[in-house]
């Protein structure tokens, strides 16, 4: 285990409950709009707690961001693989619930900083999206970029969904968005990601691996787990783990230079049921 994360796990073990109080977010509060690749340099970057988020806080803004950008929840939601758009879900509030909580980095000085309104924005739409290359539809099918791995796929599908239906947005929003989308099962070592980027890639992770996916409590800082229960128990995992399975084998066939094969995850080690025991 990294001595980093060891240092950690000595204050906060896994299946912590600690009860500090949710931080209040309104749409002006700001975090940093750019932030450390890995999660051992986040970690070493700010001081993280697992703060309890009550499921209807979040749920609320979820609900919000829906309402707004319906048209990509239903674009979506008719393209990716029923189980797998269930994922998407889980992860828009696990993002939330890491916003409301405590060490998300913001006010690094020279760092620009993104208001909560247009990162969780801008989260949710990559989020609810970033899987539409996981699919059966045959729009999606006949899309001129379904040749290429599912995250390219499915960046170009969001790019030219985002450029039809929400033309409001300008290059900086569509960019993150869709580059977010297209890198979030690419590993770097060093760097740093976009706020957005970071979000989907570490919540999809979590969606699938849990807390242990870096060594043994590597994600305990981020998440508490009752409110991660809270979030299983409204959007249960059901066969997920099977689906995307079964649908990333299909596409290793099909294209067995996709960009997955080359990640560090390894699906034995993924949640098949829960991530934490219901409460």
């Amino acid at each position: 285990m990294a001595p980093l994360f060891e240092k950690l796990l000595l204050v906060l073990s896994v299946g912590t409950t600690l009860r500090v109080s949710a931080q209040n977010i309104s749409a002006n509060s700001t975090f940093d709009a750019f932030v450390p690749t890995t999660v051992a340099q986040i970690l070493a970057s700010s001081i993280f707690q697992p703060t309890y988020v009550p499921f209807a806080t979040i749920h609320n803004t979820y609900l919000e961001l829906q309402s707004s950008f319906n048209s990509t929840f239903v674009f979506s939601q008719n393209i990716t693989l029923p189980e797998t758009f269930k994922h998407s879900e889980r992860m828009v509030h696990y993002g939330l619930a890491l916003l409301h909580s405590t060490g998300f980095p913001k006010n690094t000085p020279g760092v620009a900083q993104i208001s909560f309104a247009e990162l969780s924005k801008r989260f949710f739409l990559s989020a609810i999206m970033h899987d539409v290359g996981v699919t059966n539809n045959t729009e999606a099918l006949t899309h001129p970029a379904h040749a290429m791995s599912f995250e390219l796929w499915g960046a170009f599908m969001a790019y030219d969904h985002l450029h039809e239906t929400l033309p409001e947005l300008n290059a900086v929003q569509v960019g993150d968005i869709t580059e977010s989308i297209a890198l979030h099962t690419t590993q770097y070592l060093q760097g740093n990601s976009s706020a957005t980027g970071w979000l989907l890639q570490n919540t999809a992770i979590f969606d699938i691996w849990g807390y242990d996916v870096y060594g043994p409590g590597s994600f305990a800082p981020f998440w508490n787990t009752q409110t991660i229960a809270e979030i299983e128990q409204a959007f249960p995992r059901d066969t997920f783990i099977a689906e995307f399975e079964a649908d990333l084998t299909e596409q290793e066939v099909l294209k067995p230079n996709c960009i997955f094969t080359h990640s560090f995850w390894d699906f034995n080690d993924a949640k098949i049921s829960t991530i934490v025991p219901s409460y």
